[in-house]
């Protein structure tokens, strides 16, 4: 039989943000359907989420992680964890107790860098495929701007600053991560302040990151306030050009310099935007988990919560929580 998916909760990630949009793939499952995959079923506390799930996508009900496991034997198993944050790790953990073939769990990893060097430690013992789905470094436009920033298309970087909202570890950690992603290595510097969220024991922070490689450049990330509006957005000052993540990431603004009418002056003028994949980025997340074999992605996601814990570490020692 071919490679079917079991899923770890079967919530709105996992089933039902986009069953109202025909031409996106956001949620995992029609990510799955639109890659050849099947189905084996969901594990989740909800009834509702269940029947929802196998209404739109079919497969079966299931209580526990042994059950599925058994009725399966004979099945190539990839299991989804898209449970709520704080049971990531625990949910791993127990699917390491079992022989699947691979795990792709929504982000973060880990609510600590322990655990999440814990699970990469666990899973490199057997060799099992795993990864986080920090989608935006799947998108094929994602990838293209990494490689033309790697091979100095855009001059060396000046500074940067984004904005995220909702949990540091829940949405602050896209940022960070998409920082890595595209520089490939990044430091924390410093925190300027907290603020509470809409997530449940996971503050906005203000903060301040470093990329050493390129000659100690400072990122600045500021916290919005869910509250108001949600908002996700990086601007990126290259020498040659200015590269605005916006929209959520959706879409990529490019901008160049160019003589201004003020004699003395250089105006930054849009020359072209590129239209992401955002809107489907489920398909590429299980199509870059099926043919991944490395443990970038994994060691990435550690680090990423490295950097959120330095961070919170700085703050809880700093003047700033008097």
């Amino acid at each position: 039989m071919g490679k079917k998916f079991l899923f770890y909760g079967a919530g709105n990630k996992a089933i039902s943000c986009d069953l109202n949009m025909k031409d996106a793939s956001i949620s995992l499952a029609k990510g799955i359907i639109l890659n050849g995959y099947g189905i084996i079923g969901y594990i989740d506390l909800s009834v509702d989420n269940k029947n929802i799930a196998i209404k739109n996508y079919g497969g079966q009900a299931f209580y526990e992680l042994k059950e599925a496991l058994n009725e399966n034997v004979d099945v190539d198993v990839d299991v989804i964890i898209a449970t709520p944050d704080i049971l990531h790790y625990e949910n791993v953990i127990d699917i390491l107790n079992y022989n699947v073939n691979g795990i792709f769990v929504e982000k973060p990893v880990a609510m600590s860098a322990k655990e999440a060097y814990h699970i990469l430690s666990e899973v490199r013992k057997k060799k099992i495929k795993i990864e986080v789905n920090y989608f935006r470094r799947f998108l094929p436009s994602y990838i293209k701007i990494k490689k033309d920033i790697r091979a100095n298309k855009f001059g060396k970087i000046l500074f940067g600053r984004g904005i995220y909202d909702k949990g540091l570890l829940h949405n602050g950690s896209h940022m960070i991560n998409l920082l890595l992603f595209l520089f490939g290595v990044v430091e924390f510097k410093t925190v300027f302040g907290r603020n509470e969220s809409k997530i449940e024991n996971d503050f906005n922070y203000s903060f301040l990151l470093k990329i050493p490689n390129q000659g100690e450049r400072d990122i600045i990330i500021q916290h919005g306030n869910s509250e108001l509006y949600t908002i996700f957005e990086l601007e990126l000052y290259f020498e040659k050009k200015v590269i605005k993540f916006v929209d959520f990431g959706r879409k990529i603004e490019i901008y160049e310099p160019f003589e201004d009418k003020i004699p003395g002056y250089k105006n930054l003028v849009k020359v072209y935007d590129i239209q992401t994949e955002y809107m489907n980025s489920s398909y590429y997340s299980i199509k870059h988990y099926n043919a991944n074999n490395t443990y970038i992605g994994i060691e990435d996601s550690c680090r990423t919560i490295e950097i959120c814990e330095e961070i919170k570490k700085k703050y809880e020692n700093s003047y700033l929580c008097l």
